[in-house]
């Protein structure tokens, strides 16, 4: 909840400082300065077109389809492939880098200050919130992954998910293994803690197709019964095993003598 507030808050002061931005280059770009502010400048809003996203479409978007040839599932909590987030860790390193830059050019400057007032302080407060907004979200949100990997260990979640809980007997129907890199892929690390497999932690394959900690998925059934990350039902397996105890049930009804005529017989005893 702070969280969310705090990204309302700060996201209208991101608006202001771009404007304010394009506002003094537009003024002052054409003035002398000892410093490549008009570099920095041309970077940065390359790196906001890259990723400024329209209708669900972006550059960044599109090079993670053509050139690390992922196509991420609408509505998945599947975890990317090594490539993908080794190009998303790239990119953020990358635009964090450059504000640091900025921040190192207005300080080390020794006449933009006086030749382009304007376009050195909008450069310094743009680069200055960046640097801090890109610390507050990655803290934030590591913490935040970290919280809710611990409650789902604990089954520590509401109450009011209890209703979406798998049955008795789930569990059983994921298929244990040991742990094997070159079987894994790339799924080294269990969905729900975030940490690497091992073979000293059982594992279990869900009917879907995903790895898990045993110990986690045991957390995870006991407040959804949907796989956590394509959303399978894993209790449906449960279920077709139930319908076909019944039809076996049946079918050996089926197969017994027929007894119309004891029953005729006793009746008329009767």
């Amino acid at each position: 909840m702070l969280f969310g507030c705090i990204i309302c808050a700060l996201l209208p002061v991101s608006l202001v400082l771009f404007s304010y931005l394009i506002y003094s280059f537009s003024l002052e770009s054409w003035k002398d300065c000892d410093v490549p502010l008009r570099v920095w400048f041309y970077v940065a809003m390359f790196n906001i077109a890259y990723h400024i996203n329209l209708g669900g479409r972006s550059l960044h978007r599109q090079v993670i389809r053509t050139v690390c040839r992922y196509q991420a599932p609408e509505q998945s909590l599947e975890i990317p492939p090594t490539r993908v987030r080794f190009y998303h860790w790239l990119t953020t390193v990358f635009v964090f880098s450059w504000h640091c830059i900025g921040l190192h050019w207005t300080r080390i400057s020794l006449s933009c200050h006086q030749t382009a007032p304007n376009m050195f302080m909008a450069t310094y407060l743009f680069a200055s919130f960046n640097v801090f907004f890109t610390i507050f979200t990655v803290v934030s949100t590591y913490g935040l992954q970290h919280m809710l990997a611990s409650l789902l260990r604990r089954g520590l979640l509401p109450s009011s998910m209890v209703d979406r809980a798998a049955p008795e007997g789930t569990l059983d129907l994921q298929q244990t293994v040991t742990f094997n890199p070159l079987e894994f892929g790339d799924a080294l690390q269990c969905p729900i803690c975030m940490e690497d497999f091992n073979k000293e932690h059982a594992i279990k394959k869900t009917v879907c197709g995903h790895y898990f900690h045993e110990g986690c998925l045991i957390h995870w059934l006991k407040v959804n019964r949907n796989c956590p990350l394509c959303r399978r039902d894993l209790a449906s397996a449960l279920s077709c095993r139930l319908v076909g105890n019944m039809v076996s049930i049946c079918r050996s009804f089926a197969k017994l003598p027929d007894l119309t005529f004891l029953t005729a017989t006793v009746s008329g005893s009767w």
